[in-house]
């Protein structure tokens, strides 16, 4: 059974958002942790229906909050600020919810391009 860790293990909250303290991911899988759910909850009421129906923001990509640039300010802290800007919760750099919507309208595109294809293939008998 692997080692899993106890439900205190640090984390960082950036601009709402909770990530895995240790290496910045909204679902670590090293930690066992998946933020993504709670962190849906801070942006749910600002995403439109339509693209709640057709984007499982449960199944999305996991962000790195390391990778946008942020830097934690105290080790044992929970708060982080950008690189850039040497801002806490920089809405510049960590607009999570520009991301979220960004992947949406990326996943709609990529669908819409499968079924394009898939048309042609079943048009060109393949």
């Amino acid at each position: 059974m692997p080692n899993v860790n106890p439900p205190y293990e640090p984390m960082v909250v950036v601009n709402d958002f909770v990530f895995c303290a240790k290496h910045g991911d909204e679902y670590c899988l090293a930690c066992y942790y998946d933020h993504r759910f709670t962190n849906n909850v801070q942006i749910e009421d600002k995403i439109d229906d339509n693209l709640k129906e057709n984007y499982s923001m449960d199944e999305r990509p996991s962000f790195n909050v390391y990778s946008h640039g942020a830097i934690r300010i105290d080790p044992a802290g929970e708060s982080c600020k950008c690189r850039e800007h040497d801002k806490i919760d920089c809405e510049s750099c960590f607009n999570w919810l520009a991301l979220v919507k960004g992947q949406a309208t990326q996943a709609q595109r990529d669908a819409a391009w499968l079924e394009s294809k898939q048309k042609w293939y079943d048009k060109m008998g393949q």
